[in-house]
């Protein structure tokens, strides 16, 4: 996924519009973990990244989905006392078209795990 590949976890992949969404999470060369998207086509190029979160030590698990018109993000993190998933949706120009919000915020299973079943994610 990048040229460092060291400390890259929790890869979802999801199908759309053409294209396929990536997501994952990776510790940056400071130590804390950062949420990547990606984009690519068919072929395996790279169509664009949005960094999705960098102010996480330790995210759990992410997962993304396309519901016909956009992408959506979920991801949990393992800070305690506090577990908390968030969601953010990206349009088709990576642009965040929701921003990014706290879904759960008491200490749950982290695991933020999505299946598209509407336009409502």
């Amino acid at each position: 996924l990048e040229s460092n590949s060291a400390g890259i976890d929790f890869i979802d992949i999801a199908y759309g519009n053409g294209e396929y969404g990536i997501i994952w999470s990776q510790f940056n060369t400071y130590g804390v973990r950062d949420v990547h998207f990606m984009r690519i086509d068919m072929s395996g190029n790279v169509l664009s990244t949005v960094d999705i979160s960098t102010k996480f030590e330790s995210e759990i698990s992410g997962s993304v989905v396309w519901n016909g018109s956009k992408w959506g993000i979920s991801y949990g993190t393992t800070w305690l006392p506090v577990r908390t998933i968030y969601f953010v949706s990206i349009d088709a120009n990576d642009l965040a078209s929701t921003p990014m919000m706290v879904v759960t915020g008491s200490d749950i299973n982290s695991f933020a795990f999505m299946d598209w079943g509407s336009p409502y994610f």
